[in-house]
């Protein structure tokens, strides 16, 4: 019973935790910063705490694995970002909210 892709991804022992992206360099906040205003702030807000477009806080302390995790593979309506930027680039991403965005309320 069962098959074929959906059966690979939900697998016998139910839906498997995506890995998080390998990174090969240090983040870079500036380019977090441009990658966050062009793609995140319409849903999670300037101030990463949740916008217009429905997107929750961002400043609630997640971790950076998660932040990675999340971009990477989407959740709920969020869209996967795999397509668009590297690791490196969602990890950009994660340094800006986690050391920008989270310390500055």
């Amino acid at each position: 019973p069962g098959g074929g892709a959906m059966a690979a991804f939900f697998g016998r022992r139910g839906p498997r935790t995506p890995a998080v992206p390998v990174v090969t360099r240090p983040a870079s906040i500036e380019n977090g910063r441009k990658i966050y205003r062009g793609a995140c702030l319409p849903c999670h807000g300037d101030a990463g705490r949740g916008g217009v477009g429905g997107g929750p806080s961002l400043v609630n302390g997640l971790s950076r694995d998660t932040i990675l995790t999340v971009a990477s593979a989407g959740r709920h309506n969020m869209p996967s970002f795999a397509s668009s930027y590297s690791a490196d680039e969602l990890n950009d991403v994660a340094a800006y909210i986690l050391n920008d965005l989270a310390k500055h309320p």
